[in-house]
């Protein structure tokens, strides 16, 4: 057995806040485990180019989305064109919305505990292949501009971000769509988008934000993306209009029904092209970046992560 290999990343809002459990993480060995603690991107390296060399059967991650996301696009860069070893979500993290989706429901050492003994034990984990999206050499599960960003710096603006945090925010942000407080314009700017999905011009369209992913939950239990509990190689995009009266049909996106037409642009692809013509930030898994005005994001490879 060549065993496990554990990327553990310090630096995760999760381990900060509970320095705690990152000592356990620490002081826990194994025979068939290989741990490994980054606190940058050349350590990030040095380990992964390590496990690549000894041939570890499977690569365990105690980050959240945002640690998942750096870990894949280097294990890309050091495997190649070859198959990536399965991934263990271990739910390390503020935001783990790929745990949530492959049911990884305990913490991070009881995740590590366990999946080290079904190891040795020779138990066959359950896989969940997921599509991974690229924009030019960075590798993801959850694309999102817009509202999508500027929720997320309103969220980390107000307070250690958590899931209380996270359902304040979100109460905040609908109570100021009534009072069309300051709030409401930030949240609610908008922008004009040209899209193209898969060849298929779409047009350029207002819109409140764009969001692309291969999971079915986006947090807080809501499932609007529905359509990706069956794909395995493209992905859902929606598209939320400018003007939409979003909020009746928040029930719809928590019990993962279709919404109407008339609120968002429901489509799925392996190709969607973004033009907005002017500088734009967006996420990826958490992570926030700047687009200088557009962006092309391909569908063109999966990852097999373990159940939970």
């Amino acid at each position: 057995m060549a065993g496990i290999g554990l990327i553990s990343n310090p630096k995760a809002r999760q381990n900060k806040r509970r320095p705690r459990l990152l000592r356990l993480m620490q002081e826990y060995h194994d025979e068939v485990l290989l741990s490994r603690f980054t606190n940058d991107l050349h350590e990030l390296d040095a380990a992964l180019d390590e496990f690549h060399r000894k041939k570890v059967d499977i690569v365990a991650v105690n980050g959240g989305d945002g640690t998942l996301h750096l870990v894949i696009t280097k294990m890309i860069q050091v495997w190649g064109d070859r198959p990536l070893p399965p991934i263990a979500v271990l739910r390390g993290g503020t935001i783990n919305q790929v745990a949530t989706n492959v049911k990884a429901r305990r913490g991070a050492l009881a995740n590590l505990k366990r999946l080290v003994k079904k190891y040795k034990n020779g138990d066959e984990p359950r896989i969940v292949q997921k599509p991974l999206f690229r924009i030019d050499d960075k590798y993801g599960f959850i694309f999102g501009n817009g509202i999508v960003t500027a929720f997320m710096d309103y969220y980390y603006e107000h307070g250690d971000p958590s899931p209380f945090v996270a359902f304040r925010t979100l109460v905040n942000s609908v109570g100021s769509i009534f009072l069309r407080t300051r709030l409401y314009r930030k949240l609610f700017e908008g922008f004009e988008a040209h899209l193209v999905v898969d060849g298929k011009d779409l047009g350029k369209k207002p819109y409140l934000g764009i969001f692309v992913t291969s999971l079915s939950q986006i947090g807080l239990g809501f499932e609007p993306f529905w359509r990706n509990r069956h794909l395995t190689d493209k992905m859902q995009m929606l598209a939320i209009h400018k003007g939409s009266w979003i909020v009746p049909f928040l029930g719809l996106a928590w019990l993962g029904k279709p919404l109407p037409k008339s609120t968002v642009l429901d489509t799925i692809g392996k190709h969607f092209s973004i033009r907005v013509g002017r500088p734009f930030k967006y996420t990826i898994d958490g992570d926030l970046y700047q687009s200088a005005g557009s962006l092309d994001l391909f569908v063109d490879r999966s990852v097999d992560i373990i159940a939970g």
